[in-house]
């Protein structure tokens, strides 16, 4: 033990000595750290100064999403719509994202038939009906109807479905005729669309029928139409004329005429196919039949040749020029149109023309027009018996559409 020392003792002083005449550019040359020793005098060696571990980097690949596609942002939009209550508005989108599916998408057409399917599901479970069952629409001629007619767009939820073009068809008077109207109405809020009926000038029963207007979507379909994809929106065009149809439905109204009791004075032409004045058979079955049918009519005695005028304003001046300022003007005129003969039966036809003016305003009231044919074994019965069904015609007319 004494010996280790001794050697540990005479190393150290050598050490000291070479460090002290060595200079600064001598290295110092120490034992390892880890040299054992014996013994509780050693001294412990010099430590080496410690060095950060060296950090190792791994480098994550970063992974590039392509952009989604135009038609996918716009499916997520129309399923937010729909979850948010606009069935409308999500019907549109899911429509606007199909086409542009198809026309910018490389699996287009797949595209679009999925697309189209969530189209026609969400369309198929809107329904339209008559907002008030309960209210019977009826009013006289010259008198509005106290309310509008209105309907009702709800989903299957029985939510309403706001901003839907609903298309309104009845009838109005034309130039004294009675003709097809169409109105279209935009739903509201609470899914509610209506129209008031225009004040009528004419009277009867008849009905308004109301539908979705799918015209803007049709539209867009046929002009999504193109060489590359032949024939792909026509089977979806057709499933959008079908919802549209099943929407359909109607609300009944009548309107009562005071034509009963308004005065009317009548004179009627019959002509044959040479522009001969005939007998007046016309007038005669007018006469009785208005009469039967609880008219107020009576003849009127004029110059016949004045019903040829091309201007109304000179035969309504017979009536005014005789002080007649108050009532209703009745006249017209029928020509034999043809007659032919076959296997001993004569076939004659007959047109005419039947106008009724308001004598205080000079207003043209209403206009018929029509034209009777029939058979009888000789010519003079097959015109007469024409003229007759002519005359029924025209007081059938009156009688369901005079105001």
């Amino acid at each position: 033990m004494k010996l280790v020392m001794k050697v540990w003792s005479l190393s150290l002083v050598v050490l000291l000595v070479s460090c002290a005449t060595a200079g600064p550019s001598t290295s110092v040359v120490t034992e390892p750290a880890n040299q054992p020793v014996e013994g509780n005098a050693a001294l412990s060696p010099v430590q080496p100064e410690a060095t950060a571990p060296e950090q190792v980097v791994v480098e994550t690949p970063v992974v590039v999403l392509p952009p989604p596609q135009p038609s996918v942002l716009l499916e997520q939009k129309a399923r937010t719509l729909r979850e948010a209550g606009l069935a409308f508005e999500a019907l549109d989108t899911y429509l606007d994202a199909s086409l542009l599916a198809l026309a910018t998408e490389q699996d287009g057409s797949d595209r679009f038939s999925v697309l189209t399917e969530s189209f026609l599901k969400l369309a198929q479970e809107l329904r339209l009906s008559n907002a008030r069952p309960e209210v019977l629409y009826s009013t006289m001629t010259g008198k509005p109807f106290e309310q509008p007619f209105q309907v009702r767009f709800v989903d299957a939820a029985g939510k309403p479905v706001a901003g839907a073009p609903i298309r309104f068809l009845f009838k109005s008077k034309k130039s004294g005729r009675l003709a097809a109207t169409g109105l279209t109405v935009v739903t509201d809020n609470d899914g509610l669309a209506g129209f008031a009926f225009p004040v009528p000038d004419f009277s009867g029963s008849d009905e308004v029928s109301f539908v979705l207007d799918v015209n803007a979507w049709l539209e867009k379909l046929v002009n999504a139409e193109s060489p590359n994809t032949p024939g792909v929106t026509d089977g979806v065009a057709r499933q959008i004329e079908a919802l549209s149809l099943a929407s359909k439905g109607s609300i009944r109204y009548s309107i009562d005429s005071l034509s009963k009791s308004i005065p009317m004075s009548l004179v009627f032409a019959d002509y044959d196919q040479t522009g001969a004045l005939m007998k007046r058979e016309v007038q005669a079955g007018l006469l009785t039949g208005l009469a039967k049918s609880g008219f107020s009519v009576t003849p009127y005695a004029m110059n016949l040749a004045l019903l040829k005028a091309k201007d109304d304003s000179t035969v309504l001046l017979a009536w005014l020029s005789q002080g007649k300022k108050s009532g209703r003007a009745v006249f017209g005129t029928s020509q034999v149109a043809e007659v032919t003969t076959a296997d001993k039966k004569t076939t004659a036809s007959v047109t005419g023309t039947l106008k009724v003016y308001d004598l205080e305003t000079r207003k043209l009231v209403h206009v018929a027009k029509a034209g009777k044919a029939a058979t009888a074994g000789d010519r003079a019965t097959a015109i007469t018996l024409a003229q007759q069904l002519l005359a029924k015609a025209f007081i059938d007319e009156l009688t369901e559409e005079l105001p």
